[in-house]
């Protein structure tokens, strides 16, 4: 807690001991100067993405550097990462799968397994500008919907099926009236293990499902209600508390120390994200940008004096023998597309070999079905070897039938992996000084 007031005393200097700090050029733009300016600064200087409004209250919307906008309008994109364990799943309304995650990105947030994160507030229920509910994070989950209606003609882009981003969550609440016994008989004590003592200090924490009746019922909701993570109360204290003066009389507790601060910035961000980003297909109805990385998400080119992303010199071949690779694991190449480089001839069929950043893969084609499924278990177990190994205890209880009650009210998922809202005109808004309620 100390340094989050003052620079710990320490014989190294801040280039050292504090962190690099680069400027964000504009997403979607050729002008990338910003990447080359950079500073050092201590960790009692940072604040999160979340308090921008409470940092800047005595700026004028007028007065912000280009690289405040830029920074507000990557706060509409999604990054789902270490993707870690794949599951599919045959049901009547059709084939589906799920990819669990360890961590994504929403926005500036990132969020991961363990985490407390703060739910919106429930646009009919709550008010707009509080805050009452959290969620401790127990499984990232990527969904693939519709498989069954993928196929070779579709025009969609090459999308062969929908995606959906959602959290699995155990969920408490500081307002009695929305704990599973509408009368908060129950709370949590306030050394309990599921809350971290710097979120049990903003309250008393009641549970929103009864803990007795299944202990591994979850919630699940999607990424979109999610407003960030959940700042330790000795954090925000640090930030913003008034300093003491000796002869005066103790500062008065600020107003900001609430688990609601930063949902009015937040939100104001997203919509002038969504505003302004040209990288959100917005005549679409699209309202969201996703991105297989950070850097995409970010649109760099240079970090820390290094080319990444589309500017890597070495990202033109990987990609060229990447794409070389899938075609040969998926059989779906000729001998037109795909150029062998050490062609075998074997009793049982054609052998290739393509390699693909360092790393050999061998596929046989063949024309008897039980070669066909030998193959489909070698492209399993090529994907269970380049995963994580080992998993959670959540994921192990997701290999059984999911015991998961969505959240009622929550907006469609299901529009080519974007949250997708009605058909409307949206058009550019700029910052300004008021807030908003």
């Amino acid at each position: 807690e100390t340094d989050l007031t003052r620079t710990a005393s320490n014989k190294s200097s801040v280039v050292n001991s504090g962190f690099r700090i680069e400027p964000l050029p504009e997403p979607g733009s050729n002008a990338k100067h910003h990447s080359k300016k950079y500073c050092y600064v201590p960790l009692h200087a940072l604040r999160p993405m979340a308090l921008w409004r409470e940092c800047l209250a005595s700026v004028k919307a007028v007065d912000y550097r280009a690289t405040v906008r830029h920074a507000l309008m990557t706060s509409c994109t999604a990054t789902a990462i270490s993707k870690t364990r794949f599951r599919g799943k045959h049901e009547d309304s059709g084939p589906n799968a799920t990819v669990f995650c360890r961590g994504a990105y929403l926005g500036p947030e990132f969020l991961l397994v363990g985490d407390a994160v703060r739910l919106t507030p429930h646009p009919q229920e709550q008010p707009r500008t509080t805050v009452t509910d959290i969620l401790l994070i127990t499984a990232i989950k990527l969904r693939l919907v519709n498989i069954r209606e993928a196929n070779d003609n579709d025009y969609d882009d090459g999308r062969l099926y929908n995606t959906c981003l959602h959290f699995s969550v155990h969920a408490f609440t500081l307002d009695s009236a929305r704990s599973y016994d509408s009368i908060g008989k129950q709370p949590l004590p306030a050394n309990s293990p599921l809350l971290s003592p710097g979120v049990s200090k903003y309250g008393t924490w009641y549970h929103v499902l009864d803990p007795s009746a299944d202990p591994t019922t979850r919630q699940e909701v999607p990424f979109t209600r999610i407003l960030g993570r959940v700042p330790e109360y000795s954090a925000m204290k640090s930030w913003f508390t008034p300093p003491q003066v000796p002869t005066a009389k103790p500062p008065k507790p600020s107003s900001l120390l609430s688990i609601s601060t930063g949902l009015v910035g937040t939100l104001k961000a997203r919509g002038y994200a969504l505003a302004n980003d040209p990288r959100i297909e917005r005549d679409l109805g699209k309202t969201w940008m996703w991105a297989d990385t950070r850097v995409e998400a970010l649109d760099l080119w240079e970090v820390n004096g290094q080319w990444v992303g589309v500017k890597d010199d070495m990202r033109a071949e990987a990609l060229k023998q990447f794409r070389k690779g899938i075609h040969v694991n998926g059989a779906q190449a000729g001998a037109a597309r795909v150029e062998p480089a050490l062609p075998v001839i074997s009793e049982r069929g054609t052998s290739m070999m393509a390699s693909s950043g360092g790393a050999e893969a061998t596929v046989e084609r063949s024309t008897s079905g039980s070669e066909e499924e030998s193959g489909d278990d070698v492209a399993d177990d090529a994907l269970m070897r380049y995963g994580t190994t080992g998993g959670n205890a959540e994921e192990e209880e997701e290999s059984a039938d999911d015991d998961v009650e969505h959240v009622s009210g929550l907006p469609d998922m299901s529009m080519r992996g974007q949250q997708q809202t009605g058909a409307e005109k949206v058009v550019t808004i700029e910052l300004s000084d008021d807030d908003d309620t």
